[in-house]
Formats: structure tokens, sequence, C-alpha cells
């Protein structure tokens, strides 16, 4: 019984670290997170860290809604170019990218709302910038 313990907690431990392992990274655009929350003045250390946190945590998904926002609006752009293309293909097409825009907008918006939940009342500047931030990591990741 307790090799048999000591097997699983061992194939668990191997697991956590393969997960961790394959957990994706965004050098660059945690690079450039780091350092533009670095240089906003009215945020704490912990805020600081709190955002931080909250951002990298949303990258992965982030990045997926990205990429398949890319691969489907390649779709629509490589469909048009069809000369013998139906209606109902291109129709069928631009439905699939707009339910992808859609889920990048929700995503965009989680991330805003998961950073203004970091902010104070008393820090409204930091608020109004929140759209751009997102925007610009947005931009940062699609590099990436």
């Amino acid at each position: 019984m307790k090799n048999t313990m000591r097997i699983l907690i061992g194939a668990g431990l191997i697991a956590a670290q393969a997960m961790a392992a394959d957990a994706p990274t965004f050098p660059v655009t945690e690079q450039f997170v780091t350092d533009k929350l670095g240089a906003v003045t009215e945020l704490s250390e912990a805020q600081r860290d709190k955002a931080s946190a909250l951002i990298r945590g949303q990258l992965p998904a982030l990045k997926k809604a990205l990429t398949r926002f890319a691969e489907a609006q390649t779709a629509v752009k490589e469909l048009m170019a069809d000369t013998d293309v139906s209606e109902q293909a291109i129709r069928s097409e631009c439905a699939k990218l707009t339910d992808v825009l859609v889920d990048l907008a929700k995503q965009r918006a989680k991330m805003a709302q998961n950073l203004k939940s970091v902010l104070t009342p008393d820090q409204p500047e930091g608020a109004r910038h929140l759209g751009k931030f997102v925007d610009d990591i947005v931009k940062a990741l699609g590099k990436e």
C-alpha cells in the first residue's frame, strides 16, 4: 500500500511538472506588462503584483482568442479571393469570424474588469486608461 501511494504521489508530481512546463509563456508581452505597470506611479507595489498576476493568468486564453481571430480572418480573406464562391459560403465564414471576434471582445472586457478590480475608488485616472492599456497588451500579444 505504501509503494502504491508513493507511486501515485510521484506520478502526480511528474504530471504537475509536465503541466507547468507545457504552460505557454509570453516573455515579450510579460516584459511589456512589467514595464508598463512599473511606469504607473499611482499604483502600489501590491496593486502592480496583483495586476501582473491577473494579466499573466489571462494571457493564454487571450492568445487563443487572438489566434482564432487571425485564422478566421485569413479564411474570410481567402474566400473573398476566390472567384467562384457562393453567398452561403461567404455568410458562413463571416459568421464564424463574428463569433470569434465576440470571444476576443469578451476576453478583452474580462481583462479590463479584472484590472479595474485592482484599482481603488480614489484612482479614477487609472480606470480611464484601462481600455488603452488592455488594447496595448492585445497588440503586444498579437506580435508574439
